[in-house]
């Protein structure tokens, strides 16, 4: 990936008048990059907004306040690194599609892995066609030749694991992982678990609505495939976050605080039942 980095930059630059002058000795990429840099930097506006929603077909998708909420977070809040916990039915997919249209937008996403349940695969694939104007191919499409010779994948995770796939998956360094039904490698004695813990990529998107399905390992294995070191070892977790029968939470706000750098959720107790779309979002 390039030095224009979408979600975590140092930024040190020369002043914009410096950079403006330095234009006439640049290439025509460098005189691009730099004509932009220079322009924000004189208008004083951080890069920190969700520009490609006004390439949105209004009539294809209706974007709700939560949803855009949640990928301007994931991209600008948590460094790309998100886990998507929204209740089932508000619209983790669209969220998704928001981030990765944003960063198609900006030329971020070179490679994009999503793995899914094998029987939603294919509904992905046309759900971010249809919607973002995204165009993946999936596994079960005819013209799939192996994982090495595309680059915007949405697979299934047992195909992805599979003795036939699997180092060519982990032979290939993704720009953009995305895992639904993240839960599916809450256990990290799986062969699922461990593709995803062995996979390279820069920006990763979880999904799933339970979390923590039987124990609070869930949460930390999820959580710390996604985020490594958050929670420290599974030892340290245990010991400090959980009681001795692993039946309830001890030291919730430092969880939570924690949890608050991955963690997106919006409970249907806070969505109202109409709420009218959005169409466009920025920093304040």
């Amino acid at each position: 990936m390039g030095s224009y980095d979408l979600v975590d930059v140092e930024v040190t630059h020369e002043s914009a008048d410096d950079i403006l002058d330095s234009l006439s000795g640049a290439g025509a990429e460098e005189d691009h990059l730099q004509t932009i840099q220079a322009v924000r930097l004189q208008a004083g506006q951080p890069d920190s907004e969700l520009r490609s929603l006004k390439e949105l077909d209004e009539n294809s998708v209706k974007l709700l306040e939560h949803q855009v909420d949640a990928a301007y977070r994931a991209l600008f809040e948590m460094d790309g690194k998100a886990l998507l916990a929204d209740e089932v039915g508000l619209g983790k997919t669209i969220e998704v599609g928001m981030i990765l249209k944003e960063m198609h937008f900006r030329e971020t996403d070179e490679s994009v892995l999503i793995l899914t349940p094998a029987q939603l695969a294919k509904q992905w694939q046309a759900e971010l066609r249809e919607k973002f104007g995204l165009d993946f191919v999936c596994n079960y499409d005819d013209k799939f030749e192996d994982f090495d010779a595309h680059d915007y994948i949405i697979a299934s995770i047992d195909t992805a694991k599979s003795e036939r796939h699997r180092q060519t998956v982990l032979n290939h360094d993704w720009d953009v992982l995305v895992l639904d039904e993240a839960h599916y490698v809450k256990n990290e004695e799986t062969d699922r678990y461990d593709l995803i813990d062995r996979l390279s990529y820069n920006y990763a998107f979880f999904l799933t609505a339970t979390p923590i399905q039987n124990e609070l390992t869930d949460l930390y294995n999820v959580v710390s495939l996604l985020r490594p070191g958050l929670f420290g070892t599974r030892d340290v977790f245990h010991q400090y976050f959980v009681n001795s029968n692993q039946e309830t939470l001890v030291n919730r706000d430092e969880l939570q605080d924690r949890l608050n750098k991955v963690y997106v959720f919006t409970p249907r107790s806070r969505q109202p039942a109409q709420r009218e779309p959005v169409r466009s979002y920025h920093c304040c």
